[in-house]
């Protein structure tokens, strides 16, 4: 079990005392090296001396590792509470970034520094010197912080030098939509550490209730040969519940369009389906009758193309079995591929992030093929 060890800037016995006695650990447990200690407590004592701060705490865990000594796994943790001031964000988020390199040198560290909320800003929260490449500087993603913390509805902005965007979170759900249109008309929007940004809503109990990762980057190919442009980091899925333990329920990705791209994109999404449960017709042998309509996300954030047909296949064949494995193959050399299966229904997922058209279900009944298809969420805003 890792020992925490809460470091103050007294002497090194003080020190080990009083981290254990917060963390309930024993004194009988090994203490780190001195020569951590004194390297992140001087740079605890630096950073504490910087204009902007009222306060910083650091912590020093023991990392247990069966292939090593157990003094080789140490990690230090710093945190940074800023005053109110946004204007001195930038300078303090740049100073503590130098100052880390001092204790990186003997112990992985990081730092996270925190600027409480004010005046109807959100709270910002970065973390710096995470280990991994270091995507954006500190100067950069505290410019890009202070810029969303006064967007209507925000209560906290998140971001961290080794992330590729910031996250907003917005204290309703029903406010997503517009917090997404807020961000489209900041200036910063789109460049540097604001080229992406996923705007989370937050449920009474703190939980993520939904998300959506917004660009107004657009890929250079399009979307099922629409032509039309979408977000160029769909990787962020929305969940649509939150579960027992705090998880999220399955979701299609969504992507954050301007009005009239997204009202293209869903024109679009419909030609795309459509086209799909047809051509599913054609390789089984018989098509059906397609349904296909846009519809709201189960999230309640954004629109979605749905699409379903009945595939009549026993009036040219005995068994469903050549039909349906020659629809899966198809489906197969798209990109899509097998993801779950339940009750008689298996889903096939695309894994090509150009095509709209995210998952297809198939399925026996007793008249034919039962195929749903639909395409990614897409907000407008």
């Amino acid at each position: 079990m890792p020992s925490r060890l809460r470091l103050r800037t007294a002497g090194l016995a003080a020190l080990l005392a009083l981290a254990c006695s917060l963390a309930g650990c024993s004194l009988f447990a090994p203490p780190p090296p001195d020569s951590i200690v004194k390297a992140v407590k001087g740079t605890v004592d630096t950073i504490r001396a910087t204009d902007g701060v009222v306060a910083v705490t650091a912590r020093i865990s023991q990392q247990e590792h069966a292939a090593a000594p157990v003094d080789e796994h140490w990690t230090a943790s710093i945190d940074v509470t800023a005053d109110a001031d946004a204007a001195t964000l930038r300078p303090l988020a740049e100073a503590v970034e130098g100052y880390l390199a001092a204790a990186r040198d003997t112990v992985p560290t990081e730092a996270t520094v925190r600027l409480p909320a004010e005046h109807g800003g959100a709270t910002i929260v970065l973390t710096l010197g995470a280990m991994g490449p270091k995507v954006h500087s500190a100067g950069q993603l505290a410019d890009a912080a202070v810029a969303l913390r006064h967007i209507e509805h925000a209560s906290r902005v998140r971001a961290a030098s080794g992330d590729a965007h910031l996250t907003l979170t917005i204290d309703s759900r029903a406010q997503v939509n517009a917090a997404v249109a807020a961000l489209r008309t900041l200036p910063e929007f789109g460049q540097g550490a604001l080229a992406a940004v996923t705007v989370e809503a937050e449920s009474s109990s703190g939980r993520s209730a939904g998300s959506v990762t917004v660009t107004a980057t657009p890929d250079s190919e399009d979307a099922g040969g629409s032509g039309v442009p979408h977000a160029a980091v769909p990787d962020t899925t929305a969940p649509d519940h939150e579960t027992p333990d705090g998880g999220a329920g399955d979701s299609p990705v969504v992507v954050s369009l301007d009005p009239a791209a997204a009202d293209a994109q869903l024109q679009s999404d419909l030609a795309r389906v459509t086209a799909l449960l047809n051509e599913a017709g054609d390789t089984a042998g018989i098509r059906g009758v397609a349904t296909v309509a846009i519809t709201a996300c189960e999230t309640g954030v954004g629109e979605q193309v749905s699409g379903r047909v009945l595939l009549p296949i026993f009036e040219i064949v005995d068994s469903p079995m050549a039909p349906f494995d020659a629809v899966v193959e198809s489906w197969k050399r798209r990109g899509f591929i097998a993801t779950d299966r339940a009750m008689g229904t298996d889903l096939y997922t695309q894994q090509d992030r150009s095509d709209s058209v995210r998952s297809i279900t198939i399925g026996g009944t007793s008249e034919g093929l039962y195929l749903v298809a639909e395409s990614v969420c897409v907000v407008s805003g």
